[in-house]
């Protein structure tokens, strides 16, 4: 079930923006259905959609003005469930393309902000560019290589993203080539940055901060046992996120704290 999953062709998914009405809404979407695209609304989200038949992204009206984000509902689950309040501070440590960095910085409005980071110039780049399409004026973009503690942040976010590199075994079916350079030292050799990266980002939480550890594989080693070496290695503890996510997420794991989404399953990528 799971790899007929993953062989599935996946729509493209957009989520509008927070400041777009109902009225604005459906006056876009009435007017890409025109163009012969068939637009869905996702039932785990109300403002996310699935589109279908779409040439070229960029060409969608309303893409430069920021009406819409691309954004896989997996991403957007991820955000949801890490609870971002107004006012907050978000601190995204591994953020491009800036999806998250992005949801978050709209949850956290107007008092609250955002920092996103990523490893190189380009990859910050990235964020940058979607981050002034959207017109986000509480997004700040840096470089910095997440498994390096920065001392200046220690204590200071509400909010810590940690969407980890990982073995990216839940988005086969969007990257194919995955599946050719995947081993088990590849695997093991992952666990350790992800290890390192997070030994950095529990420093950055304040008390009683919330640290949203995420990847985009279905590899036990990097999701339920990951979490289990946090609980042990670090001062956090899983706290239930039923509250946060739609009813047809609520039951199994949810309660105790975290939720894994499978292709043929779920509605969504693989993700943890």
């Amino acid at each position: 079930q799971l790899l007929y999953g993953l062989l599935e062709e996946r729509p493209v998914m957009i989520r509008f923006a927070s400041w777009v009405t109902e009225m604005q809404r459906e006056q876009w979407l009435a007017g890409v259905r025109e163009k012969g695209i068939e637009a869905k609304q996702h039932p785990y989200l109300t403002y996310a959609y699935c589109l279908k038949g779409v040439e070229g992204v960029m060409n969608l009206p309303g893409y430069q003005d920021g009406v819409f984000a691309v954004q896989d509902i997996s991403s957007m689950l991820a955000v949801e469930a890490a609870d971002i309040k107004p006012g907050n501070l978000v601190l995204d440590i591994c953020a491009a393309p800036g999806g998250k960095a992005m949801l978050a910085a709209e949850k956290a409005y107007p008092e609250g902000s955002v920092t996103a980071r990523d490893l190189s110039a380009p990859r910050a780049a990235w964020i940058e560019e979607n981050i002034q399409r959207m017109k986000l004026e509480n997004v700040d973009v840096q470089v910095w290589d997440a498994t390096i503690l920065d001392e200046a942040m220690r204590g200071k976010a509400d909010v810590v993203l940690a969407d980890v590199p990982c073995s990216g075994l839940g988005v086969i079916g969007r990257k194919q080539d995955i599946k050719y350079h995947v081993s088990e030292q590849s695997l093991r050799e992952l666990t350790e940055v992800q290890k390192d990266i997070l030994l950095a980002a529990a420093a950055y939480v304040k008390e009683g901060g919330i640290l949203l550890y995420s990847t985009c594989t279905i590899n036990p080693a990097e999701n339920e046992e990951m979490v289990q070496w946090i609980c042990k290695e670090l001062p956090f503890e899983l706290e239930g996120i039923q509250d946060c996510l739609p009813r047809e997420l609520k039951g199994g794991t949810v309660a105790q704290g975290y939720l894994q989404l499978l292709p043929g399953k779920h509605q969504s990528d693989g993700f943890f």
